[in-house]
């Protein structure tokens, strides 16, 4: 008959095996790829967005949706920021108006944190790596090259002959004005786009709407 110390012990020794054996399974639990966005805007609203003014929560947000969607389109599990970033704003282009990338521009820092640290951290089945991060020359160069491009859609919008003739050589001189000392100059920006208006698109829902209207008096 085993005495009730030495059972005392084996039972403790059990136990600790069942809670163990109990942590490697919660260790390998995973979300289906489809569930990233959710997961990711849940870490967003726990973390990053309550250091945010309610209009930059909610930008970040939506920029922060249409890059996940964006590397979701890739079939890797390796996503370099710097490229998922610029094809994120060509992707928005004229969509928002310019103070969007003012958003961006200032709020990158605490953005680009949040990817990194987040990002890898989903449980899923394949774990993604983020590479190529943007220091702020970089991402200062790529707003200030979609803002340079997005100048002659929104001029040529209605010329789709002229739109294509425009050079990459124009592009790159409008894309230089707009800087100084490799940071932008906005009040150059908003000369240059205030002119031109923004319209919002009617077919957007109300919530997004109301958005993009505060955006463009901000």
């Amino acid at each position: 008959m085993v005495k009730q110390g030495k059972f005392s012990r084996v039972s403790s020794q059990k136990q600790l095996k069942n809670r163990i054996k109990q942590k490697k399974q919660g260790n390998r639990r995973t979300i289906a790829d489809e569930k990233l966005e959710e997961f990711v805007l849940v870490r967003y609203g726990l973390t990053l967005k309550k250091n945010l003014n309610k209009l930059s929560q909610e930008t970040m947000q939506r920029f922060l949706m249409i890059w996940i969607e964006t590397g979701q389109t890739i079939e890797s599990t390796k996503w370099s920021i710097q490229q998922l970033t610029k094809t994120t704003l060509q992707r928005v282009n004229i969509r928002v108006p310019w103070q969007f990338f003012k958003e961006m521009a200032e709020n990158w820092g605490v953005v680009q944190h949040f990817i990194v640290k987040e990002l890898p951290a989903v449980p899923l089945a394949q774990r993604l790596l983020v590479t190529d991060e943007l220091d702020k020359v970089g991402i200062q160069k790529l707003i200030s090259e979609q803002l340079a491009v997005n100048f002659f859609i929104d001029t040529f919008q209605e010329d789709a002959k002229r739109l294509a003739g425009v050079t990459t050589e124009q592009i790159q001189q409008l894309q230089s004005s707009f800087l100084i000392d490799d940071q932008i100059d906005w009040q150059k920006v908003q000369t240059i786009f205030d002119p031109l208006g923004y319209v919002r698109n009617t077919n957007d829902d109300v919530s997004t709407q109301e958005w993009l209207k505060q955006l463009a008096q901000s």
